[in-house]
């Protein structure tokens, strides 16, 4: 018995021990290391360097030369600035034995890495990033695929296909060509951030762009391109979807899944909202929307509902918005809510409103369905959408980093449970599923995966929904004994709801530990070797000088123990809102290697808010001593600006992603 209780300790501690490793930041093993781009100009390239999660980072070098290696602190993560092949400068986040975070800085001097002031650091990384605010580049509509310039995205709108490309890094358009024709050649510095082509039976017919301010729009008449009106484009836009083929006239039931023949369809979810966007491709007319049996709405005199947009709770359709299309002309959204199982036209704020009570459910403590499921998000952070080869297979192992280029990645936490959603970009699709060498799910004849989460235990992945094409339930997975099993729903929920509880009872019983540690402190008498250090009456006159401490707030790693992160879609941009938890300030606010502002230990901000636009950071919105303070992206730099200067350029985003965007807008938090 002795030794079956040792041996039964050796494993648990051996299961909790993590092997210490060095980082040569020069030399990186990626079998140690999760390397993660961060942001690139023209000049140079911001990447994230952490260790596996088996691993802790105890030293950090530069191939000879030692960066950091201090007694009993870990480094969590690595940021570096590289310019080309070279690295400039390095950022490291140390957490030390009392979990304190603070922040190491470096730079090259004479060829080695050697530890700085945070200030020279700065001047280092603004040194590097200037001269790359922007450069002009041309743009040939008739280039394919990706390319180092820019990215590429297609979807459907109304029928027609748009393709959009918008520049990488520092790069803009100075001028647009169709092949040796020039459709765009501005005479002066004006440049453009994003060019959307309109294309029919193949052929592009329409092309619209951006400049600083502004909207332009061209028409190919008789194989030559002209600048036009917004009208005219408009026109020439209703003229090319009159012009389609209908195929079919369809009825379209939202309990049913779509046809992706026939539509092109976007999951998202935020919190416990889940959901599905459907727009009819060219040929197919949507002229009702069903709910089962019962008809939700019907077309009358040409009318036609361009896309139709189903929001979930649970395995219930709770929302319906439709995007109404009469003579090829958008005309309005339209809202539906289900209420006693019938489903009732409601206002916008109404609407707005039960879909954000939805999402905050992920939030609740302890939330169940009647089957005892936990509830929440399967899909917490939505990032920058690119897009991948059409039709490819990929094979998908839980146990390493995913390939960001051709899956899209989220991560969250449901009941203190971690879990991560990986969903192939574009028209891609999982064909294998697999745990390291543990084989999990493979594609059988016509089936396919679009959706894979992972739940967590222990930083091992433990239970996995697998959600195929045109099926409604997910396929669910549980590891026993180092073996993945199939489960039934029943068992799915009650072993996660076990493990959910277990892993509340494991941080109970740690909490517990801590208060007890910290009491035996109070106890301890002053001449005791410890009483004195760590007593009572030194913890609490630090406290009263920490009354409101204040924190750095780094809005490319948000530490959730000091804000409270939320991610939601905000009229077309990804937004993440980081609110300053009670009893905390934030005193100054970084992205990454670059200074946005500093209060210098008197101003205080309590919340930020940042506007993502194609995975780029480009409005901030900062609330300091209770006043909004705004800030842009002004080539490689994030500056403040005046508030009239924010919105202008907001307002012309966001007017111009109106137009050549497919998305539902649903108010202004969120979207289905």
């Amino acid at each position: 018995m002795i030794v079956l209780r040792f041996f039964v300790f050796a494993v648990a501690a051996c299961a909790a021990f993590k092997l210490p490793v060095e980082l040569d930041i020069g030399n990186i093993n990626e079998d140690l290391f999760d390397v993660e781009p961060l942001d690139s100009g023209v000049n140079y390239d911001e990447v994230r360097v952490k260790p596996k999660p088996k691993y802790i980072l105890r030293r950090v070098s530069y191939g000879d030369d030692n960066i950091w290696d201090e007694q009993g602190k870990d480094c969590t993560e690595v940021q570096m600035l590289k310019g080309g092949d070279s690295i400039e400068a390095v950022k490291l986040v140390i957490v030390g034995g009392n979990g304190q975070t603070e922040s190491v800085f470096a730079k090259k001097i004479d060829g080695s890495i050697v530890i700085v002031s945070e200030e020279d650091f700065n001047t280092a990384v603004e040194e590097w990033k200037k001269g790359a605010s922007s450069i002009p580049v041309k743009l040939d509509i008739q280039q394919k695929g990706e390319s180092s310039i820019f990215k590429l995205k297609e979807q459907v709108l109304d029928g027609l296909d748009v393709v959009s490309f918008t520049p990488k890094g520092n790069y803009a358009f100075d001028s647009v060509f169709d092949g040796e024709e020039p459709i765009w050649e501005p005479s002066g510095s004006e440049t453009s951030s994003l060019v959307a082509l309109r294309k029919f039976k193949g052929e592009v017919h329409l092309l619209s762009l951006e400049t600083q301010g502004e909207a332009l729009y061209f028409e190919k008449v008789n194989g030559e391109w002209k600048h036009v009106d917004k009208g005219t484009f408009d026109e020439a836009s209703k003229k090319l979807k009159s012009s389609i083929e209908t195929v079919e006239q369809l009825d379209f039931d939202v309990t049913q899944p779509a046809d992706e023949e026939k539509f092109q369809v976007t999951h998202k979810s935020k919190g416990g909202l889940r959901t599905a966007t459907a727009n009819s491709r060219a040929g197919y007319q949507v002229t009702k929307v069903k709910f089962g049996d019962s008809v939700i709405w019907m077309g009358f005199d040409g009318e036609t509902a361009g896309s139709v947009a189903i929001g979930w709770q649970g395995p219930t359709v709770k929302l319906v918005s439709i995007k109404l299309f009469a003579d090829h002309t958008f005309k309005k959204l339209l809202y539906y809510k289900n209420v006693d199982g019938e489903f009732q036209a409601v206002t916008r704020e109404d609407f707005n409103s039960t879909a954000s009570d939805i999402i905050k459910e992920r939030d609740a403590d302890d939330s169940t369905d009647e089957t005892g499921s936990i509830s929440g998000s399967v899909f917490s952070s939505i990032v920058s959408e690119k897009q991948s080869p059409d039709g490819e297979d990929i094979d998908l192992d839980i146990s390493q980093s995913a390939d960001y280029d051709r899956v899209l990645v989220g991560v969250g936490q449901e009941n203190d449970i971690s879990f991560s959603d990986f969903m192939p970009r574009g028209n891609s699709t999982i064909s294998n599923v697999h745990v390291g060498e543990e084989p999990v799910w493979k594609a059988e004849k016509n089936e396919r995966c679009k959706h894979v989460t992972a739940y967590y235990i222990s930083e091992k992945p433990k239970y996995l929904k697998l959600y195929l094409v045109g099926k409604k339930d997910p396929i669910l997975y549980g590891n026993s004994k180092g073996s993945w099993r199939s489960l039934s729903k029943r068992q799915f929920d009650s072993q996660l709801a076990i493990s959910a509880k277990e892993v509340k009872q494991a941080e109970a019983k740690k909490l517990q530990g801590e208060q007890q540690v910290e009491e035996t402190e109070d106890k301890a008498p002053k001449g005791a070797l410890f009483g004195f250090k760590f007593g009572k009456r030194e913890r609490e006159s630090k406290e009263e000088e920490q009354t409101t401490p204040l924190f750095k707030l780094d809005l490319s790693n948000p530490n959730d123990a000091q804000v409270r992160v939320s991610k939601f879609i905000s009229v077309g941009f990804e937004t993440v809102r980081c609110t300053a938890l009670p009893g905390h300030a934030i005193g100054e606010v970084i992205n990454g290697f670059q200074a946005v502002w500093n209060g210098e230990g008197k101003a205080k901000c309590t919340e930020s808010i940042l506007y993502y636009k194609y995975g780029v950071a480009k409005y901030l919105i900062l609330t300091i001593d209770g006043k909004k303070y705004h800030f842009m992206k002004m080539g490689a730099n994030i500056s403040a600006v005046e508030q009239s200067e924010f919105e202008l350029a907001f307002t012309a985003d966001v007017q111009t992603d109106a137009i050549l965007k497919s998305e539902v807008y649903l108010g202004e938090n969120v979207e289905l």
